[in-house]
């Protein structure tokens, strides 16, 4: 009878405070479990819904509530729980008892909350940190009206702890590589294998940071310990690349090969097998892979202006966004294509190549190199000293041009 009085509507109740006050004003008019609040000037909007309500008695006579409240943002999200002491004709905030943050990769939702009544003692149990690498359950109890912490117990989860130090190690790679410092960044891809040797991710990234050194049998030997956990296109192109720097071009072409076969729509594949035939010499072979490879990098830029165009109306906020795109690698197989054209005798293809990367990536020497060359061919002199000359302003090592290629990405 008691509880039937004192039933609260937690779906549709005004609170006072909430999770992210910081960004939805308070009271949150709730309704049907939901608020939805947008920031006119951050120009968001955000999502506050009751994601769980426990109830039970603390004493005898009484009831109490403990209610989830999740806010979610554009990306990730932070819950917290509040405790009520349900009265008639409403509820009285008792405290929070626990909370929970969440990003795009990172945290726990608001499940990670676990709240359980029983024997007259509220028990909440969250996670210990961000990465959850273990528990912290507090048991409260109900003294003199108050809500009171009698007990707090922490536990670790081994294998959650384990993965949340992989993770620290592999951020500080990543630090260490950003600074080109490939020692420090083996250093800690090593640590973090010792931990979890059955990562992939870890020994492509350590196969890359020794690449970067140019110890290519350590990085062969890491792609293929990739390899061998998850036969992924990526890791057959670099490993190809590799042996391709040991001048092992049979096996090079192999594992272009097979990067090709298992991802096709991938744009570097194609280009980096063209790169080597150039190098052998088998020109029209190269043409076609360049030519393969070219409109695979053509197809997502496209579906990335058709988006942002929907997205941004102001040009030059669309231009900004646009810039970011990197192109360099669409270009880089315009100018090598350019090259092999040129050693074809097709001046005209080449020149028109070169046009198209130097529209994307201005200052490629390597493409001014090969427009220059294709010009003088086809009797413009004038023009082909100018191309050399603007090449040798950003790259002083250039002199006559060649028919050689434009070098093979970086490893």
């Amino acid at each position: 009878m008691i509880a039937a009085l004192l039933a609260v509507d937690f779906m549709n109740f005004t609170y006072r405070t909430h999770p992210c006050s910081g960004n939805v004003p308070v009271p949150a008019i709730v309704r049907k479990g939901s608020f939805t609040y947008v920031d006119q000037k951050m120009g968001q909007g955000f999502d506050l819904h009751v994601f769980k309500v426990t109830e039970g008695s603390l004493r005898a006579g009484t009831r109490q509530a403990v209610v989830v409240l999740a806010c979610d943002f554009p990306i990730g999200g932070t819950a917290e729980a509040y405790a009520f002491d349900e009265r008639t004709g409403g509820a009285v905030l008792l405290g929070r008892v626990a909370g929970a943050d969440w990003g795009g990769d990172w945290g726990s939702g608001p499940s990670s909350i676990r709240v359980q009544f029983a024997n007259r003692r509220l028990r909440v149990e969250q996670c210990s940190d961000t990465q959850c690498s273990g528990t912290k359950r507090t048991t409260y109890a109900l003294t003199g009206g108050k809500l009171v912490a009698v007990a707090t117990v922490t536990r670790a989860d081994p294998a959650k702890a384990r993965q949340a130090r992989v993770d620290q190690l592999e951020g500080r790679a990543y630090d260490a590589t950003e600074k080109h410092d490939y020692a420090g960044a083996i250093v800690a891809y090593t640590e973090a294998l010792h931990l979890d040797p059955h990562q992939p991710g870890l020994l492509f990234e350590r196969g890359a940071a020794y690449a970067e050194q140019r110890r290519f049998d350590a990085a062969i030997a890491d792609y293929t310990a990739a390899i061998r956990l998850r036969p992924d296109a990526l890791y057959f192109d670099v490993r190809g690349r590799a042996y391709a720097a040991k001048h092992q071009d049979a096996r090079a072409m192999g594992d272009y090969g097979e990067a090709i076969r298992r991802d096709p729509q991938e744009g570097d594949y194609p280009a980096d097998r063209g790169n080597l035939e150039e190098d052998h010499g088998d020109h029209q072979r190269a043409i076609d892979d360049y030519s393969r490879a070219i409109p695979l990098f053509a197809v997502p830029y496209a579906k990335h202006v058709e988006v942002m165009k929907s997205i941004y109306h102001d040009p030059a906020k669309l231009r900004s966004e646009l810039a970011t795109w990197d192109l360099r690698p669409w270009a880089d197989a315009l100018q090598s294509r350019a090259f092999a054209y040129n050693q074809v005798g097709r001046f005209a293809d080449a020149i028109a190549d070169c046009d198209a990367a130097l529209a994307m990536v201005p200052r490629l020497p390597l493409a001014l190199t090969a427009r220059a060359l294709a010009k003088y061919r086809t009797g413009d002199r004038a023009g082909a000293a100018a191309d050399l000359a603007a090449a040798k302003r950003l790259d002083a090592r250039l002199r006559t041009p060649t028919t050689k290629r434009a070098a093979s990405p970086g490893l």
